[in-house]
């Protein structure tokens, strides 16, 4: 049982006022206050001076970060549901006091979505040793949110009616994080207030959750609304993506951001990168510097990671530029306007794959230390025994069937994280039984093929027959092969 919380001090520095009536969080001041009850910060507040002099916030932006940070008690929200309970504005000065004593800086972000942003990941960074301070642990910690009307009585729209069943212990994990509750409040524009949850935004996220819900859960209309909060919060779980990812987005942009939940792969993940990648991947962003536009990033990104980005490979690819980075930094001829940002790609790209273990592809074999290290058996055999090779291995002798499919075997070569497959289709030869037996995959026709396929499934609107327009005099498509050519043979951009 947690112990009384200490009654709370007025401080200027770390409070949050309705900008209604005398400030104070009452159904009246809310009503007069607007769907997202706008809060009014004092010159000295730190987000006021942290965003640059920002005299307000909404309260569903403050609510997302704070619920990004913290941990809540699933025994202190047991029985309270998002239309009918927030996360306190008391609790939230508490929390503030707390992290700035823990030196959370105040000198200015720029914005304050970049204060809060900054907020986050110091609570984030800071909760694993101060949980106790960090963790929302008694029901006073809520507070409650104005009921039903009559003129906004309680919702009763069947593709809606959801959103009122909505614990919030159905987006609190195990463990107390609360990413996921913060993603949802970040989808429900308005719910503090009976109008607000009558509001075109509010219904027409609620319908397009669950719209996104029911494509995954069958018979999700014979339900019972409890159910289908469960379904919808399961969903939003199983997308929910790094805190410094989730950007808070004003009422009429929350359905646009509610659709994009029935997206998969790079469609749902490079919106998210475009919006803020700059503050998630901070060495990523240095080695692109500041002039990089997000559709850039996120190409050079695809460029340096050999296939198309998730979230862990992101994170992955950033740690590892933080390691390589000062060696591009420390070359004079890497720095300076003058220097484009591909370069600095190519040289990034360079040191990576020399970390990896000198596994820059050549069609010289002659030439290449890899290839040299595979004529001999020790060293063979030690590169046959890294884990990355034997599960290249085992991918590809699952796919060693009679008949060969050739564009699946193509492209697990090319795109498996292991660069061996890259390497021995650009020429390098070695004997092996496996490879011995996928030699037709580096025939011309083949890689054609496998690229005609491969475009065509990732548009849907490509058809095989439309490459012909390629077709030089001989009645071959030379574009497949030349762009694959230009990716993964030598000379090209890796090495």
């Amino acid at each position: 049982m947690a112990a009384a919380a200490p009654a709370h001090i007025p401080d200027p520095t770390v409070d949050f006022l309705v900008d209604a009536g005398n400030g104070d969080w009452t159904d009246a001041n809310l009503v007069l206050a607007g769907t997202d009850v706008p809060i009014r910060l004092a010159p000295q507040h730190w987000l006021c001076v942290a965003s640059g002099g920002s005299a307000s916030v909404l309260y569903r932006q403050l609510e997302v970060a704070f619920c990004s940070a913290l941990f809540i008690d699933v025994q202190a929200a047991a029985g309270l549901r998002v239309a009918k309970a927030a996360l306190s504005p008391v609790k939230m000065a508490v929390v503030l006091r707390i992290a700035m004593a823990a030196g959370l800086p105040v000198d200015s972000a720029g914005s304050v979505e970049a204060a809060l942003r900054r907020l986050v990941a110091f609570v984030r960074s800071k909760r694993p040793t101060m949980r106790g301070d960090f963790t929302v642990d008694r029901p006073g910690d809520f507070v409650a949110l104005p009921g039903p009307t009559r003129q906004y009585p309680t919702l009763t729209a069947d593709k809606v009616l959801w959103a009122e069943h909505l614990a919030i212990t159905m987006a609190v994990d195990p463990d107390g994080d609360a990413l996921v509750l913060s993603a949802l409040l970040n989808l429900l524009p308005g719910r503090y207030t009976p109008a607000g949850r009558h509001s075109a935004e509010f219904s027409e996220c609620a319908e397009e959750l669950y719209g996104v819900a029911a494509s995954k859960h069958t018979s999700m209309d014979t339900k019972t609304s409890r159910a289908q909060a469960a379904c919808v919060a399961a969903m939003v779980a199983s997308k929910v993506q790094d805190s410094l990812l989730l950007t808070f987005v004003p009422a009429v942009s929350a359905p646009d951001l509610a659709r994009t939940y029935g997206f998969e792969g790079s469609a749902w993940l490079k919106p998210r990168f475009l919006e803020a990648w700059k503050h998630t991947y901070v060495n990523l962003a240095s080695l692109l510097t500041e002039n990089c536009s997000g559709r850039d990033a996120w190409a050079h990104s695809s460029r340096l990671l050999f296939k198309e980005p998730t979230g862990e490979l992101l994170s992955a690819l950033d740690a590892r530029i933080g390691r390589l980075l000062s060696s591009i930094d420390s070359d004079a001829s890497m720095r300076g306007e003058g220097v484009e940002i591909t370069t600095r790609v190519a040289e990034m790209e360079r040191l990576l794959g020399a970390a990896a273990g000198g596994t820059k592809s050549s069609s010289q074999e002659g030439d290449s230390s890899t290839g040299a290290s595979l004529k001999d058996p020790v060293e063979k055999a030690k590169l046959f025994a890294r884990p990355e090779v034997k599960m290249l291995v085992s991918a590809l002798d699952l796919l060693n069937t009679t008949p060969l499919d050739f564009p699946k075997v193509i492209k697990e070569l090319l795109t498996n994280t292991c660069p061996l497959g890259v390497i021995w289709m650009s020429g390098v030869k070695f004997a092996h039984p496996l490879f011995d037996k996928l030699l037709a995959c580096r025939d011309k026709p083949q890689i054609i093929l496998a690229f005609k396929k491969l475009m065509c499934k990732v548009d849907s609107e490509v058809k095989m027959d439309e490459f012909d327009r390629f077709d030089n005099r001989s009645g071959e498509c030379p574009l497949p092969h030349q762009m694959v050519c230009l990716l993964y043979t030598s000379p090209s951009p890796r090495d």
